[in-house]
């Protein structure tokens, strides 16, 4: 349930992203939802203001430079095509869930 999440984030966050939505928009807010919503369920837990301030840090984690440069050199040492970086929409949706009001 956690890569569903995961797949969830990359495909709605990274959606926005190349769209140009604003982290902190009102166009934002409902893609925090659904994302939000999903690690919720993946994790068994109700979304609310303590989740959401777990799940920003475990995103935030996540989100680091070095993740990237980790997954080239996994695939380069794998022989496997290269991934769509996770990076980026990881960032616009921790930037969006922070800037989203704690309450649901």
């Amino acid at each position: 349930m956690w890569r569903r999440a995961e797949r969830t984030l990359l495909a709605l966050a990274g959606t926005a992203l190349a769209d140009g939505v604003a982290p902190d928009s009102a166009d934002a807010r409902p893609l925090v939802a659904r994302i939000t919503a999903a690690f919720a369920d993946a994790h068994g837990r109700d979304d609310g203001p303590g989740f959401r301030r777990w799940l920003a840090e475990r995103i935030r984690i996540g989100a680091d430079d070095r993740v990237t440069r980790y997954r080239t050199l996994l695939a380069v040492i794998n022989g496997d095509p290269p991934k769509p970086d996770p990076v980026p929409p990881a960032r616009w949706f921790l930037a969006a869930l922070e800037a989203a009001p704690l309450n649901p």
